[in-house]
């Protein structure tokens, strides 16, 4: 008998990120998120037509890349499933440095600085979004994000009282 995945560890495809960024803040939910967030701290008052392409998704990835959330061409295939690393960096361009207060100094030991994504990485630790996934703080940039940890990852961005300080 195949082993039942648990539902809080099935992987997340990049563009149910970028969705989800966008549409967080207007839907409070995890569907489609980092286009929404941008927008609504903006205050553009962009809105998402599924017409604009021809994937419900397509409008969202634009206008990511429109407002250099991503840039064109950063993941091969848009439907793979996301790293962690990845994450970070949707996440962490998602919203203004206004928005991203630091409140720590905890350092990934598994990041270094010419890694890819690595300011990201840095940044979402600075302030509190990330914690790493042991008692020392190790990311595991290249494994991928889940749906329970890209949930409370959300969390802390849009409420900073639930990020966590050292």
């Amino acid at each position: 008998m195949a082993k039942k995945k648990n539902s809080k560890n099935i992987p997340l495809p990049i563009f149910i990120l970028i969705c989800a960024v966008l549409l967080f803040a207007m839907y409070l939910s995890l569907s489609t998120l980092a286009a929404v967030v941008h927008s609504i701290y903006s205050g553009d008052g962009q809105t998402f037509d599924a017409a604009v392409g021809t994937n419900w998704y397509d409008a969202y990835v634009a206008y990511a890349i429109e407002q250099d959330i991503i840039g064109p061409g950063d993941f091969e295939d848009i439907t793979a499933y996301a790293t962690r690393a990845e994450m970070a960096y949707i996440f962490a361009r998602s919203l203004p440095e206004s928005e991203m207060a630091m409140i720590g100094s905890l350092v990934p030991p598994d990041v270094v600085k010419d890694d890819r994504y690595a300011e990201e990485i840095y940044l979402l630790y600075a302030t509190g979004v990330l914690t790493g996934n042991d008692e020392y703080g190790t990311f595991t940039g290249e494994r991928g994000i889940t749906r329970a940890e890209a949930a409370a990852i959300i969390t802390r961005i849009a409420l900073p009282d639930r990020r966590i300080s050292e």
